[in-house]
């Protein structure tokens, strides 16, 4: 019996948590401004990458829980459109080398990556939570096959490896985002 009623306190005190949880970002959701944006950027793993994309937005204090995960997607994207003119750059540089192959399939990569966000957008303005997992999810899939050409020979570090590593941060914080909008 004992056991019953401690089974029961544990269940309820994880309920009572979760609902809290819950209901703070239903709360969140119908709320706009500044005081929205630290509450989200609590909740993602990058956090201050998430206050300084998010915050630092000029219309981001206007924006609801759904429209600061557009936003995320949207500097992502932007994110991966910059990477596509970085390696065009580069490509300049060095178009018959070992780098300028792994540009040349880098370039392709990221502008499948800026057209999966593109359509995670759309999917999260039609509340398909799910169609913007797996397109954000295709989109860091492209970043890291980039990547992963350098990797093919020993000694070729990738000119991307920072611009990637922002990348795929800003798309797990926007993963987090609408993950949150999933619940709520």
């Amino acid at each position: 019996m004992e056991s019953i009623m401690h089974s029961y306190l544990i269940s309820l005190t994880v309920f009572s948590i979760m609902f809290s949880f819950r209901h703070g970002f239903v709360a969140a959701e119908a709320s706009t401004g500044s005081d929205l944006v630290s509450k989200v950027c609590k909740e993602v793993p990058f956090k201050d990458l998430c206050i300084s994309n998010l915050g630092s937005h000029p219309n981001s204090k206007q924006l609801d829980l759904a429209g600061l995960g557009s936003l995320s997607l949207k500097i992502a994207m932007e994110t991966a459109a910059n990477t596509s003119v970085k390696i065009g750059e580069l490509l300049e540089k060095s178009p018959d080398t070992f780098e300028g192959q792994c540009l040349s399939d880098c370039a392709e990569n990221f502008l499948d990556a800026t057209d999966q966000l593109e359509d995670s957008i759309a999917a999260l303005d039609s509340k398909g939570y799910s169609d913007v997992g797996t397109w954000v999810h295709a989109a860091m899939a492209d970043a890291e096959s980039c990547a992963r050409g350098f990797n093919e020979q020993p000694g070729s570090p990738s000119p991307l490896a920072d611009i990637s590593n922002i990348f795929h941060r800003q798309c797990r914080n926007a993963l987090a985002i609408n993950k949150l909008l999933s619940v709520a």
